[in-house]
């Protein structure tokens, strides 16, 4: 990443085998820059699925593909990433949020 330095831990990680090789990673932010998650992961190799700016257009492709023969569509800007919970520094106030009801329908449909 050029600018500020950035920082991103993974804390855990869960791999899919299967049609698609598919993994959930659970992170998180040191620092908060503009698309920090999306970067760090794309420079290992590890690119969130549809993600249209840093992704692998291909895989993004063959997974809609694959999605869309098992009866799942899914639109181009349905981007893999989301936040479960997120905490400021220094502030008592959280929030949590459970992932888009498409992932569900995606891991499933995947097995």
């Amino acid at each position: 990443m050029s600018g500020k330095p950035a920082t991103t831990r993974i804390l855990g990680h869960r791999h899919f085998k299967g049609e698609l090789p598919l993994s959930i990673l659970r992170l998180q932010l040191e620092t908060g820059r503009t698309h920090q998650i999306r970067q760090h992961l794309s420079s290992l190799g590890n690119q969130i699925v549809m993600d249209d700016k840093y992704g692998n257009f291909r895989s993004n492709k063959e997974f809609r593909q694959i999605l869309k023969a098992k009866g799942v569509v899914i639109s181009k800007k349905n981007l893999f990433l989301h936040a479960v919970s997120l905490k400021l520094p220094d502030q008592e106030v959280h929030w949590q949020a459970a992932p888009p009801k498409i992932w569900h329908q995606a891991m499933q449909a995947l097995g």
